[in-house]
């Protein structure tokens, strides 16, 4: 379909013949565009005696009809432009991926989430959560209980909050009172996209660590060593 980049013009008897409305050109009364400005006569435009006998208001309204239906085509060809720009960009593979880890298997262990604290630095997006546990739990047990802590945190940062974390240290105590660096066990999860040279400190294995895929787990706190010792 093909629209018009001017808008159309009428033809007008006068004494001396018929006139361009626009540009004020002598035309031909069976013209079909004006050869002077290049306006076409539309369809429904005055001609003959019928375009002598129409007044100056009734040709405004027509022109300013016609303004509008070009203005509402111009509308519809913008809004068409957008709507395809939106649908492209929300396409699922150009979606920015929030990183999440798949659901640990086995039932859910016993433990409560005491606190969650947004750690945000170079440019990252980065949380520390505490759980609590009952005392004597095993290293087994308490890997368990990391791994779900893990889990749980980032389903709700990433999944349902819609963030972009991409490193949680996760620590666990057997007492509510303690401060969180008398940890029982601790890990830490850094995304696999993320490139090694923004890893924090803490998350490259030491001689306590081990490491299994994207998580680093210690078991051994040197602050509870030394006071057992």
């Amino acid at each position: 379909m093909v629209i018009e980049s001017v808008m159309p013009t009428a033809k007008v008897k006068r004494a001396d013949g018929y006139h361009c409305l626009h540009c004020n050109a002598q035309v031909d009364e069976a013209a079909e565009r004006c050869p002077g400005c290049g306006r076409k006569f539309g369809p429904g435009q005055p001609s003959g005696n019928r375009g002598s006998e129409m007044g100056l208001v009734e040709r405004m309204r027509w022109e300013a009809r016609a303004q509008r239906r070009f203005s509402y085509w111009g509308v519809v060809l913008v809004l068409g432009v957008v709507g395809l720009a939106v649908m492209l960009l929300s396409r699922p593979w150009i979606r920015r991926e929030h990183p999440t880890l798949p659901e640990p298997g086995g039932a859910r262990p016993e433990f409560r989430v005491l606190q969650t604290i947004d750690m945000p630095g170079e440019g990252l997006d980065r949380v520390t959560v505490v759980g609590l546990v009952k005392p004597g739990l095993s290293r087994d047990s308490l890997k368990a209980v990391l791994d779900w802590l893990l889990y749980e945190t980032l389903r709700e940062c990433n999944v349902q909050r819609r963030r972009f974390v991409r490193v949680v240290w996760a620590y666990v105590l057997d007492d509510s009172t303690a401060p969180k660096s008398h940890w029982r066990a601790m890990a830490v999860w850094v995304d696999p996209k993320l490139p090694e040279s923004h890893w924090p400190p803490a998350a490259r294995i030491g001689d306590d660590a081990q490491k299994e895929w994207t998580i680093e787990y210690d078991f051994t706190n040197p602050v509870l060593k030394e006071r057992e010792e």
